[in-house]
C-alpha cells in the first residue's frame, strides 16, 4: 500500500432520533425526568435561564410600547376634550401661555401666576347635565415648585371635588419639570386612568399651549379633536422616560418571581420523593432541580404565546403553567404507585 495513501474516515451522520428525543421533553414527563436525571447538571440551568427570558418577553415587549395617551383612546373621555379645548380658548383670551423647553426640561408659565392659596388652580371647566345642574368637570393647574409638586400633586388628586365623597373631576397639572394628568368619569370617584412624565423627550414644535390650539376646522367639535389629537402625542412623548423605568422594574419583578417559582418547584419535586416508602426517595436534591428545569420549557413557551394573546394576564401565565406542568408530572412519572424511575432509565 502506498505511503501516500490517506485513511478516508467515515462521516458521523446527525442522529435526528436524538433530536426528536429532547423535543419529545417538552411533553413527555418521562423524557423530561431521565434528562433531569441523566444529563449535565448546566444543560438544565440553560434551559432555565432560556425558559426564564422567553417568559418575559411578553411583559417586556407590551410595558416598553405602551402608550401614555392610551387611556384617551376609550370610547369615552368624559369631556376632556371639550375641557382641555376650552382651557386653550381661555389662554388665549387671558393672554397666558405654558412654554415647554425640552433642553432644560422645564415647563414655565407666562401672563399669569398661580398660588398655593388657590391649590395651584389655573384654569377650571364646568358642565350643565340635563337636569340642570352645573358639576366641575375639568381643571388645570401649574405648579411652579418642582420640590413642592409631589405634596401639592397628591393633595389635588385627594381633593374633593363638585361632593364630599372625592375628586370626580379629569385635571391636568403642569409642573414646572413634571406633568401629570388624570381622567375621572362624572360620578365616579376612580380615575379611569392617567400618566406621569416630564417634558424631556417632546417634539421640537411643541413648544407652549399654542402648539396644541386648531382654530383651522369648520366647527368647534373638529377644532377640539384636532387640539386633542395634538396633546396625545405631548402625553405620548412625556411618558418615555417614565415608561423605560416601568418597563425595566416590572420586567425585573417578573423575572424575579419565574426565578422563585422555577426554584420552587424543584424543591417541591425533592419534597415530594422524599417520603419514606416512596421508591423515587433516590432522587438526589440536585437531580430534582434539575427535572424542575427540563420541565420550565413548554411552559415559558406556551407563556410566550398567549402572552401576546390574552394582554394583562402575561404576569401570570408562566406560573400558573407551569405550576400544572410540575403537578402532572409529580403525579404521574414520579407517583409511587409507578415504581422507581431509577430503575428504568
Amino acid at each position: 500500500m502506498s505511503q501516500n495513501a490517506k485513511i478516508l474516515k467515515p462521516k458521523r451522520r446527525f442522529e435526528w432520533s436524538k433530536v426528536w428525543y429532547y423535543i419529545r421533553s417538552l411533553w413527555s414527563n418521562q423524557v423530561a425526568t431521565e434528562c433531569g436525571l441523566n444529563k449535565k447538571w448546566y444543560v438544565g440551568v440553560i434551559i432555565a435561564i432560556f425558559s426564564i427570558a422567553l417568559s418575559l418577553i411578553p411583559t417586556a415587549v407590551h410595558t416598553a410600547t405602551s402608550n401614555g395617551s392610551s387611556f384617551l383612546s376609550t370610547t369615552s373621555v368624559y369631556n376632556y376634550d371639550e375641557g382641555f379645548y376650552s382651557f386653550l380658548e381661555d389662554a388665549k383670551k387671558n393672554n397666558y401661555n405654558i412654554a415647554f423647553d425640552r433642553n432644560s426640561g422645564m415647563a414655565n408659565l407666562n401672563g399669569t401666576s398661580t398660588l398655593a392659596s388657590n391649590n395651584y388652580l389655573l384654569f377650571e371647566h364646568k358642565n350643565q347635565n340635563n337636569s340642570g345642574v352645573t358639576s366641575i368637570d375639568f381643571q388645570v393647574y401649574y405648579i411652579k415648585d418642582a420640590a413642592n409638586f409631589s405634596d401639592a400633586a397628591t393633595a389635588i388628586s385627594s381633593m374633593k371635588v363638585n361632593a364630599d365623597d372625592g375628586r370626580d373631576a379629569s385635571y391636568i397639572i403642569f409642573g414646572s419639570k413634571t406633568f401629570m394628568t388624570r381622567l375621572y368619569k362624572p360620578g365616579s370617584y376612580t380615575a379611569v386612568g392617567g400618566v406621569y412624565g416630564d417634558y424631556l423627550n417632546l417634539d421640537s414644535n411643541m413648544q407652549s399651549l399654542t402648539s396644541f390650539y386648531v382654530t383651522e376646522n369648520t366647527n368647534r367639535l373638529e377644532n377640539s379633536t384636532a387640539s386633542l389629537t395634538k396633546f396625545r402625542t405631548f402625553v405620548d412623548e412625556s411618558y418615555i422616560n417614565n415608561r423605560k423605568t416601568l418597563a425595566l422594574t416590572q420586567t425585573g419583578i417578573v423575572a424575579a418571581v419565574n426565578v422563585g417559582i422555577t426554584l420552587l418547584m424543584g424543591l417541591v419535586l425533592f419534597l415530594m420523593t422524599r417520603g419514606k416508602s416512596n421508591p423515587n426517595r433516590g432522587i438526589k436534591f440536585q437531580q430534582c432541580f434539575s427535572i424542575g428545569y427540563w420541565t420550565s420549557l413548554a411552559p415559558a413557551i406556551l407563556a410566550l404565546i398567549l402572552g401576546f394573546m390574552f394582554t394583562g394576564y402575561e404576569i401570570m401565565l408562566y406560573v400558573v403553567i407551569y405550576g400544572f406542568r410540575v403537578m402532572w408530572l409529580s403525579m404521574k412519572t414520579l407517583s409511587p404507585n409507578n415504581g422507581s424511575v431509577v430503575d428504568k432509565k
